[in-house]
């Protein structure tokens, strides 16, 4: 097992993790914090040496591309069950155990939407665990990847290469009419498969918590919220990690993306509010959220 104390922060993306990889790398003690490890950005492309260096050359592009290497896609093998529950964890372990031993860190802190599908056997592989799950309010979510349009566009290029999630079988419905939904109900879908997905799993285990996007970012108590966060993060069963944090961390503006002329809810045409209504409209209540006319 991966003997360091570590915390995950799951979500299904756009969600601030990237701020939180960075604020927890910051103010927590000797603490490696890094925002999806492994992966290839265009952002982040001044990383790659070190990438190639701590996870090899041929894990992070061709077994990728196979799907044989990445956290998404341990993930999706466990919800499309190809891969067994024991299978995933010793994946886990291949991809993480080494690469945190050797960072000689304290406490290590990884930011990723990709845990989504295996969150409830990470305390299968972590003996020092806390994971935290961050959500946020359906149609902010649709409307912010839209805007950005990535997801099941057609210019997707991780759809193409078979790495973005689409529905199995068991999805029923969804499965069958696949190749008939808009850009706009597969992104609508995708939030309510990955979300459901996430909590179903951090349900399952002591070491997890669920937050709200809103809670952290937006509420007027948005720094009681942090602390609760980070005192969660920071308690583990044979050692606290000490932290020094300052109110007016969280008055960074997250990253949105540069063209938001997808409409808001208000403005929203009704075809497109009763598909999200149908898609999303259940979790969105269990999670406490309205739904406006």
């Amino acid at each position: 097992m991966i003997k360091t104390p570590s915390i995950i922060i799951v979500s299904g993306g756009r969600t601030g993790t990237t701020y939180f990889a960075d604020l927890l790398g910051k103010i927590m003690e000797n603490c490696v914090a890094l925002h999806e490890p492994g992966a290839i950005k265009w952002k982040t492309l001044d990383r790659l040496p070190w990438t190639m260096q701590k996870f090899g050359f041929f894990n992070i592009t061709l077994k990728k591309i196979l799907h044989r290497w990445g956290i998404s896609s341990i993930s999706n093998g466990r919800i499309y069950g190809r891969l067994t529950e024991e299978q995933a964890v010793g994946r886990i372990l291949e991809e993480r155990r080494q690469f945190i031993d050797g960072l000689q860190c304290a406490v290590y802190a990884e930011s990723s939407y990709h845990y989504y599908g295996i969150i409830d056997i990470l305390p299968r592989a972590f003996e020092n665990l806390k994971v935290v799950l961050i959500v946020r309010d359906g149609y902010d979510w649709v409307r912010s990847h839209m805007n950005k349009r990535d997801w099941y566009a057609v210019g997707d290029i991780h759809r193409w290469m078979g790495m973005r999630l689409e529905p199995c079988p068991a999805d029923g419905a969804y499965y069958d009419n696949w190749r008939h939904m808009s850009q706009f109900e597969k992104t609508c879908w995708s939030w309510t498969k990955i979300n459901s997905c996430a909590l179903e799993g951090v349900e399952r285990i002591s070491q997890g918590r669920l937050f709200r996007f809103e809670d952290l970012f937006i509420s007027k108590d948005k720094y009681a919220h942090l602390k609760e966060l980070l005192d969660f993060c920071a308690s583990f069963p044979k050692k606290n990690i000490s932290y020094e944090w300052r109110e007016g961390v969280l008055e960074k503006k997250i990253n949105e993306p540069a063209i938001c002329d997808f409409p808001a809810w208000a403005d929203l045409p009704q075809p497109q509010k009763e598909q999200f209504k149908r898609i999303c409209g259940p979790l969105m209540l269990k999670l406490g959220y309205e739904i406006l006319p």
